[in-house]
């Protein structure tokens, strides 16, 4: 996945424009998993979501067919930010950190991977709090998304608004932007290695994995990340926060939502990397 002959700004520019595309093609997949991961199961009384097809229709007949894309200019914004720092970003830093004899252990490129995504989610942590906000409740609190971020800076402060949640958030984006990031870099290689074509078959193959991994990896940071997101008021420490729902929702709670979740992710990075390796041959030649 060498991007070094192309300049840093295209590098940024093609991750976060790959990145807008896959978000334009995925994002009702997103808010069905926003919702089913945010919905508290109660005893005796049946799930209003049950699965991403079904949650999607729901939200369609109750609030329109575009609230499922209601996040999607703010959805477009942190996939710019996000993963134009966190790939842009990514060769650069993986090249310094090679060894002098120019190799690179797993534990240097899984680091940089971090690294890169701590960066990219701090810098979008606002546009991701925003767009949990109008996946979650369809926006219907907020005129526009300037207003959505102008609304929270004046009702919950810049830091305890914008930035609300930035520790869950570090860690759930951290974990499965690492592991897309290296799994699809891994997957790639070995494919190649077996014979596979470097073809759009093999980017698909490649991004399915990634995805699916990131899901198996990542998705206890990832749900308790987005309720803490979409929770409006004080949400007391991460710490007593995961305790509460292990102690009333039990262990599965962190895997709520798994398969939409891989539908989302999965496909996500299918369209993701698909369309990335497009730009990449276009820009290096």
């Amino acid at each position: 996945m060498s991007q070094n002959a192309v300049p840093l700004w295209q590098r940024v520019s093609m991750s976060g424009a790959a990145a807008m595309f896959a978000e334009m093609m995925t994002i009702p997949l997103d808010t069905a998993k926003v919702r089913l991961q945010t919905q508290r199961k109660l005893d005796g009384v049946v799930s209003k979501y049950r699965g991403p097809v079904q949650t999607i229709s729901v939200i369609v007949r109750e609030q329109g067919v575009l609230a499922p894309y209601r996040g999607l200019v703010a959805g477009c914004h942190r996939m710019f930010v996000f993963t134009g720092v966190r790939l842009g970003l990514l060769d650069s830093l993986k090249n310094a950190m090679r060894k002098p004899d120019g190799s690179l252990t797993l534990f240097r490129e899984v680091s940089a991977a971090l690294a890169t995504s701590a960066l990219g989610i701090t810098v979008a942590n606002p546009c991701d709090v925003v767009k949990v906000r109008y996946q979650n409740t369809a926006g219907t609190q907020y005129g526009s998304v300037l207003q959505a971020y102008l609304q929270i800076v004046r009702e919950e402060g810049i830091i305890g608004g914008l930035w609300k949640g930035y520790t869950a958030n570090m860690a759930r984006n951290c974990i499965i932007s690492a592991v897309e990031l290296t799994g699809y870099c891994k997957t790639k290689e070995c494919l190649l290695s077996l014979g596979c074509a470097d073809n759009a078959a093999t980017h698909m193959g490649s991004g399915l994995t990634a995805g699916f991994l990131a899901v198996v990896l990542g998705s206890p940071a990832d749900v308790v990340g987005t309720r803490v997101v979409a929770t409006v008021g004080d949400t007391g420490s991460l710490g007593t926060y995961c305790l509460n729902m292990l102690k009333t929702e039990g262990p599965l709670a962190f895997y709520k939502g798994f398969w939409p979740n891989f539908a989302r992710v999965g496909s996500y990075n299918v369209v993701f990397w698909a369309c990335f390796e497009q730009l990449q041959r276009i820009f290096s030649s």
